[in-house]
């Protein structure tokens, strides 16, 4: 409900004629406004700690991803490093394939969606003597399952410099991806509420 009170500022000043006049302003709006402006800031305040927890909440998620190992030999047979590293993709079923036929069963895109040609992966590159770096999106062509991936691949040489095989440090940064879209909706969201009350705190300035 909208309160009936009204707020006058009253100060006395000397006349000429030796009495003291009385000046009265109203400064409701004033009041109500500055009142409205604590209000405001009290709830920024409140949505910044709110703010707060969520980055934590999303950060420590961030912080449990674990890595996957992966690595093949010269003939592209493949072997996971780490099978305690279980993830949503059920990659453990690849274990002592040939990359040939890992990627039979999964569809691999680059960031922008677009399908990432075979001989772009990162094992096969790196079984050239190239080291890459970069995403990749996984889609497991069974269940439909996505998820966003971050590698780095090198390769492995033996005493004599010959490439030998060549290993994939792929860590699952879907809840990373998650976390960065929630991170930037709950920033707009910030940036909104400190535009509105700008604006209104402009507003009262001018009144």
């Amino acid at each position: 409900a909208i309160s009936r009170d009204r707020w006058f500022s009253t100060r006395c000043v000397p006349t000429s004629d030796g009495n003291l006049a009385v000046l009265s302003i109203d400064i409701t709006e004033r009041r109500r406004v500055e009142e409205r402006l604590k209000s405001l800031n009290e709830e920024l305040q409140t949505r910044n700690l709110e703010l707060d927890a969520e980055r934590l909440k999303w950060q420590r998620l961030i912080e449990g991803i674990a890595d996957e190992v992966w690595a093949c030999d010269a003939q592209g047979k493949m072997s996971l490093g780490n099978l305690a590293t279980k993830t949503t993709m059920g990659l453990e079923e690849f274990q002592g394939k040939e990359l040939d036929e890992v990627l039979q069963e999964v569809e691999i895109l680059r960031p922008d969606g677009s399908v990432r040609p075979r001989e772009e992966a990162p094992l096969f590159r790196s079984l050239q003597g190239d080291v890459v770096r970069g995403e990749e999106i996984m889609r497991n062509k069974h269940t439909g399952t996505t998820c966003f991936r971050q590698y780095s691949s090198a390769p492995i040489g033996d005493a004599q410099g010959n490439i030998v095989g060549a290993v994939a440090i792929v860590r699952d940064i879907t809840e990373l991806k998650k976390a960065e879209a929630e991170v930037r909706r709950l920033n707009e969201e910030l940036e909104e509420r400190v535009k509105q009350r700008t604006a209104a705190l402009e507003q009262a300035n001018r009144e």
